[in-house]
């Protein structure tokens, strides 16, 4: 018995290790995509004054302004936040040599953002904190306290270990923009951090259910899953908070199993701390309620009653935890007011609607056969599995139900290209539950036709955005082609569309200077203009784009992001190394649009 005993800890010893390594290779590939950098700047605005004293100033005083005017618009509970996109159409005349006013902003993307639009986010935030006079409010609360103070701890402890550099104030970071570029690898450092806990915690869970080859087969899963391969490399809550939830469930599953107060108190941390990152986190708080209720067998009614109370102490507690790690819903309530006000959609879509928008973005997000595997694994829990795999797969319909009567009714995310970010936290639940199907219910020859049909869809659409992350950091990438390619081919002085301001995230760094640049926001702005004979987009508005474009404008270059197999970036929260698209006019196209 000792002898089968160590042999099963080798064993799972040497499983957790083949997943922590598979985790870190595909947490780190990839990792610096889209990093700003002064020699994309420099790309885009060449031969202005941009190291000098007194343009960083200009710089550094519109961002001023700017924030300043969002303070107000939050002090004053506006409807909106002062916008730095174009309203109508903005014309701007080549031969500049200093960036006129309505391009400020965007040189500064190009010092300070990453080709994520969403990633400087947890930096603004931050950096409107005063930590020296003890002033932590964050100028937006949808960053939970719980992923946003931790970050922020990151960041300074990097900074002693000189891994980055940290100093208040905007100038340094535009002088250095270097600098900036390490603060988001340290971020995004973070994140692997984060993804590699995780691993550890499904892995966990999958031996508590069956052992550890549903463990390991469930890291393997999950780490192979396109969503997770997008999500997990962008500065964003959603992968902290997935961790803290599945540390719930795992801790649920032992006070399902002992009922001990420990793993009660250990769920409702996780729960406070998944709801204080992501606050629609909080319908997790039905796990530790779902291990009562589903509890209990062989113990007397006074231990049902202890127990009772140490489930209300996890659900108070996470309740607590969560207000804890955010005090400003509470000491700025109004601003928590005014950004319900600014995101609360009060979606119209019909229930069947929305459920059938959800199940588009979860084959998407995971490819068709994982999707039937976790159907056939939450079938078969449901109709002949134990307590422990019916606690899993009650808990996450739970969630799931929670999540979209509240996307669907309240926030109105049901149609949102990206909805499965929502529903992260769920990936790895299922994960745990088709890896226990195919390891232990199913005959070895489906289950390992099966795990190798996943390998080839998932496994291969994942690699297309590994790949298009470690192709967007180097020469070759489609951006810095493309704006290479105009420089040549496009004639100086002509003109130029863009949809909406440049940026990092959507518009390659050729030389603005050189062209008449025709920017608007949406093509009925162009009514009273003449249309632009080139047109610049990317996959996002090309996709938005088409039926205008379509009799217009041909097609006259396209730089592709890498695919195989059929398989595309076809996330619409994926950046990396996005596809451009150079468009001239149609010669019998009008003048005017």
């Amino acid at each position: 018995m000792k002898a089968d005993a160590s042999e099963t800890r080798r064993r799972e010893a040497g499983g957790r290790f083949v997943a922590l390594g598979a985790g870190l290779f595909f947490a780190l590939w990839g990792i610096r995509w889209g990093l700003p950098a002064r020699t994309n700047a420099s790309r885009a605005f060449p031969g202005a004054s941009t190291s000098s004293p007194e343009f960083i100033q200009d710089l550094t005083k519109s961002w001023k302004h700017l924030y300043k005017n969002i303070w107000l618009s939050h002090k004053d509970m506006a409807r909106q936040e002062p916008v730095t996109y174009v309203k109508g159409v903005a014309v701007i005349p080549p031969g500049w040599t200093y960036p006129p006013p309505e391009l400020l902003d965007s040189y500064r993307s190009f010092l300070l953002q990453s080709e994520d639009p969403d990633e400087k986010k947890s930096f603004i935030i931050l950096s409107q904190m005063r930590p020296w006079k003890l002033d932590f409010e964050p100028l937006y609360v949808v960053y939970g306290g719980a992923f946003i103070y931790p970050l922020g701890a990151f960041l300074v402890a990097a900074s002693l270990v000189k891994a980055a550099h940290l100093v208040h104030g905007l100038s340094y970071y535009l002088a250095h923009p270097g600098e900036m570029a390490r603060l988001y690898l340290c971020g995004r450092m973070f994140m692997a951090v984060f993804q590699l806990l995780t691993i550890w915690m499904l892995y966990d869970i999958g031996c508590l259910l069956s052992g550890w080859k549903t463990g390991l087969l469930a890291s393997i899963l999950f780490i192979l899953t396109p969503a997770v391969a997008v999500h997990s490399h962008i500065l964003k809550p959603h992968p902290c908070a997935a961790f803290w939830c599945l540390a719930a469930l795992r801790y649920g599953l032992a006070a399902l199993r002992g009922g001990s107060r420990r793993d009660y108190w250990l769920c409702g941390l996780a729960v406070g701390m998944a709801s204080g990152t992501e606050f629609s986190m909080a319908c997790f708080a039905v796990v530790p309620v779902l291990a009562w209720l589903m509890g209990g067998g062989g113990r007397d009614a006074d231990g049902r009653r202890r127990e009772f109370f140490w489930m209300c102490e996890a659900v108070f507690g996470a309740a607590l935890l969560c207000l804890a790690a955010n005090p400003y819903l509470l000491l700025a309530y109004r601003d928590f007011a005014w950004e319900l006000t600014i995101y609360v959609g009060h979606g119209t879509a019909g229930f069947a609607s929305s459920l059938a928008a959800v199940a588009r973005g979860w084959v998407s997000g995971l490819g068709d056969a994982l999707s039937l595997v976790m159907a056939g694994a939450v079938a078969a829990a449901l109709i002949k599995g134990g307590k422990e795999r019916r606690f899993v797969v009650l808990s996450s319909a739970a969630v799931f139900l929670s999540l979209w009567i509240a996307f669907t009714k309240l926030w109105g995310f049901a149609d949102s290209p990206f909805v499965l970010r929502y529903y992260y936290a769920l990936i790895g639940p299922m994960c745990v539950l088709a890896a226990d199907w195919l390891a232990n219910d199913l005959p070895s020859a489906a289950g390992l036709a099966l795990m190798g049909i996943i390998l080839l869809e998932s496994g291969a659409h994942s690699l297309v955005y590994y790949k298009n992350m470690a192709l967007d950091s180097g020469p070759s990438s489609t951006r810095l082609s493309a704006a290479t390619w105009m420089k040549s081919h496009v004639p100086r002085g002509a003109s130029v569309g863009l949809l909406n301001y440049p940026e990092p995230a959507h518009t390659p760094p050729f030389p603005y200077s050189r062209y008449r640049l025709v920017i608007f926001n949406k093509p009925s702005a162009l009514s009273l203009h003449e249309a632009p004979r080139y047109v610049v987009l990317d996959e996002e508005g090309r996709a938005s784009m088409r039926p205008w474009l379509t009799g217009r404008y041909m097609e006259i270059k396209a730089f592709a992001p890498w695919s195989i197999l059929g398989f595309k970036a076809d996330d619409a929260s994926f950046y990396a190394n996005t596809g451009i698209y150079v468009y001239r006019k149609s010669p019998a196209s009008p003048r005017k649009s």
